[in-house]
């Protein structure tokens, strides 16, 4: 082997999924051209996905009731504290929407690819707060430098 001992990772692990043949699949050979050539591929064997939720589970009814109650709930909070809600500048609140969406971003896009956070949904919190620091650091970076730069006169 010619990797340099520093890049071999001697813990690495591959989850047990990876390693696993594909459901309902097997493999294959195909002939090229030539008949002692023969190209290795996998077949796999398609079928309906079951119908776990939403409509095809015959529970359109529950998803629609859940919409229109947080419709309820939201426009009602929101009514609630339309007052408080209205003396918070506007950027503030676009600031926050805007960490908040790259969090929960962040937090489901790596639970799709199968990331397992160390403290579970809890783990959310952690990273907010690591985001909202790297805000504010990159907020306070951007006003130094407006602050030192040579105004033109």
């Amino acid at each position: 082997m010619n990797a340099h001992p520093k890049f071999i990772a001697t813990a690495a692990h591959v989850d047990e999924a990876a390693v696993q043949p594909l459901p309902r699949s097997r493999k294959v050979y195909f002939e090229g051209s030539r008949r002692d050539i023969r190209v290795p591929m996998r077949e796999v064997s398609q079928s309906d996905t079951p119908a776990a939720f939403g409509a095809e589970a015959n529970q359109i009814g529950t998803a629609a009731a859940g919409a229109v109650a947080a419709l309820v709930v939201v426009g009602g909070v929101a009514f609630l504290i339309r007052g408080w809600l209205s003396r918070i500048p506007r950027e503030w609140l676009r600031f926050a929407v805007g960490l908040l969406l790259a969090a929960f971003g962040t937090f489901w896009a790596a639970e799709g690819a199968r990331v397992r956070w160390p403290g579970g949904d809890l783990s959310l919190l952690g990273l907010l707060a690591v985001m909202a620091s790297a805000a504010f650091a990159y907020l306070a970076l951007l006003r130094f430098h407006a602050a030192t730069r040579p105004t033109a006169s």
